[in-house]
């Protein structure tokens, strides 16, 4: 938190706890016994941790889903989700 961008960090970090809360998608519980926590990553200045990366498509499969869509006169939504997560139950200890 020493960094020039923590205050910026510290927001998206509280961003990201909130949402996860909300969505009951995770559990704050006391580490096991004989368990190690996780560390955190250390900030590299030659990484761009601004930059947002998404899955794509290429070309060809938006036209063909662009071809499904005329062909069966069906209706295309288009979305930007800013956070997203599964509510899936673990069966492992995580």
């Amino acid at each position: 938190m020493k960094d020039v961008n923590s205050s910026k960090w510290f927001v998206a970090m509280k961003d990201e706890l909130k949402s996860m809360e909300s969505n009951q998608v995770w559990q704050l519980v006391q580490l096991p016994p004989r368990k190690k926590e996780v560390g955190c990553f250390e900030h590299k200045e030659s990484i761009d941790y601004c930059t947002t990366f998404s899955p794509v498509s290429t070309k060809d499969s938006l036209r063909i889903v662009m071809e499904l869509v005329a062909h069966y006169d069906l209706e295309l939504y288009q979305i930007d989700v800013k956070t997203a997560a599964l509510n899936g139950d673990l069966e492992e200890e995580v």
